[in-house]
């Protein structure tokens, strides 16, 4: 129980320290559905450590003064609530696995399928997509087609006359715009915001220089000469200078910033945005780089196409969205510099309380490779729950953790170790992970910046690693029930192969 209360208040001392105020105290911030969220980890992890100490209580009791079969039910009955709950609390929408919900889904396959589109326009003759960039040309292209396509797509029925409902299409759009009716307002699919960057490596003087010697026919020569090597990036060469100017020089209006990579979370904490991982494994900034600003189209690497298309004129946006495109490309502002590109949208169903933030990003080396990235996309509920004063995670994993603790006390570490097999190696993986799983939720929820357009890759990475963890934990904890079945004829078959599997299955990974 000792142990059991030191791991809670440990974990969650040091969770609200980094991301929510004081190590006890905790904080509170407006991510609440109707009102102010408040998150004390330490908290939370002493209550629910609480909990655990009374079941254990419990099961000690039947183990020690009970009949062995009344103490073999309540530890099959308690693990297989618990079990059930936690699996239960999964597939159910909640913000502790949002990704899982029908919303979800159907989210992502629209917006993915939009982005990952030919370039049908009148540039590409053939049908390439996102994944088939080769070159800058490339991206500017899918900049033209399926991006402005998802950014503009909420103004195409803004822009219809009133009397042609027959070519309303309702995907992706809303009527909350100048045009509609302002007392009734809803929509399938917004996108409030996009935010566009690029993270440049720096260049060297060659000292000397390199050159290639050219002769043809013996008549022509030629020397090809080089005094600047670019740097293959990491966070020593990081370029963080924004460019002054561009040629060609109609820039009239363009603005490039440098953003740095840290932000302030909900919580008013001060945090540095993690890192992006490339490719090749190669760690990038999460957020630092240089942001354009081109008004009304962007500032500081955020575009509003929603506010805009309801403020602006939607011809004159759509149209300044194009000039910016062709202006990137006239301009080079990808040039032999460029590490990443980078876009990330925002993609709000108001009538699921869901949001999704996606990432597609171009990588550069100095190589020249031009490699698109598979996209990234994360959920979060819009407006969140109170949590509980239970955290069910922790349950789990502090439950299977005492009860471990007392078999080793009761048993000895000789039959603990030696005779009980491997099953015990899996109950304290189901430890860890559940504890893992709870540290990463919290994780994600910290990084919740204050601002929702900009510094949102923390927490759209940690939302994936909480994934993650949800499972391992959900397979741990299935394949640790798997011990209630030994003393089954038909059901220990499998609890059997699993336990004649762990050895070659180690060994592969």
């Amino acid at each position: 129980v000792v142990a059991c209360f030191a791991v809670a208040a440990t974990v969650g001392a040091t969770l609200n320290h980094v991301y929510f105020g004081s190590a006890v105290g905790g904080g509170s911030s407006d991510l609440a559905k109707g009102g102010v969220i408040q998150v004390n980890v330490f908290k939370i992890g002493c209550v629910t450590a609480s909990a655990v100490a009374g079941m254990n209580a419990v099961r000690f009791g039947f183990r020690a003064y009970g009949h062995p079969r009344a103490h073999g039910v309540y530890s099959f009955v308690a693990y297989s609530v618990l079990l059930v709950a936690l699996i239960g609390t999964m597939y159910t929408g909640s913000r502790l696995t949002v990704v899982l919900s029908q919303s979800a889904v159907e989210l992502a396959a629209q917006v993915l399928e939009v982005l990952n589109s030919n370039m049908n326009y009148a540039q590409v003759k053939f049908p390439t997509n996102f994944a088939d960039i080769t070159q800058a040309a490339d991206l500017y292209n899918w900049l033209r087609g399926p991006f402005r396509n998802l950014v503009t797509a909420g103004m195409t029925n803004a822009r219809l006359p009133p009397n042609r409902t027959e070519i309303f299409i309702p995907t992706f759009m809303t009527n909350a715009t100048k045009n509609h009716d302002p007392n009734h307002r809803w929509a399938n699919l917004v996108v409030p915001s996009c935010f566009i960057r690029q993270v440049r490596t720096s260049d060297r003087v060659l000292e000397p220089s390199v050159s290639w010697e050219q002769e043809i026919a013996g008549v022509l020569s030629y020397t090809l000469d080089f005094n600047h090597e670019i740097r293959r990036f990491s966070n020593e060469w990081q370029n963080k200078t924004a460019r002054a100017h561009f040629n060609p020089a109609p820039s009239a209006g363009y603005v490039e910033n440098y953003m740095d990579n840290v932000f302030v979370n909900a919580w008013g904490k001060e945090l540095s945005t993690l890192d992006f991982v490339g490719s090749t494994r190669k760690r990038y900034p999460g957020e630092s780089g240089q942001v354009p600003s081109f008004p009304p189209i962007v500032f500081n690497g955020s575009l509003y196409p929603q506010t805009f298309s309801v403020l602006a004129n939607e011809d004159k946006y759509l149209q300044a969205y194009d000039t910016l495109i062709d202006f990137f490309q006239e301009s080079r502002w990808i040039d032999q510099l460029t590490s990443i590109a980078q876009f990330s949208c925002s993609i709000w169903s108001p009538s699921n309380n869901l949001v999704a933030v996606l990432f597609y990003t171009v990588e550069f080396t100095n190589a020249g490779l031009v490699q698109p990235m598979q996209p990234q996309i994360s959920f979060d509920l819009f407006e969140n729950n109170q949590p509980g004063d239970v955290s069910l995670l922790l349950l789990v994993g502090l439950y299977v953790m005492v009860e471990e603790i007392q078999d080793l006390i009761l048993h000895g570490p000789h039959r603990y170790f030696v005779r009980s097999g491997w099953m015990n190696l899996v109950d304290w993986l189901c430890v860890a992970a559940c504890i893992w799983a709870e540290v990463a939720f919290y994780q994600h929820l910290g990084n919740e910046p204050a601002e929702r357009d900009t510094h949102v890759w923390s927490s759209a990475s940690t939302e994936k690693l909480h994934r993650v963890a949800l499972g391992f934990t959900a397979l741990l904890n299935i394949v640790r029930a798997l011990k209630f079945t030994r003393n089954i004829p038909v059901m220990c078959t499998i609890g059997n192969t699993f336990a004649r599997a762990v050895r070659p299955i180690s060994l592969f990974w």
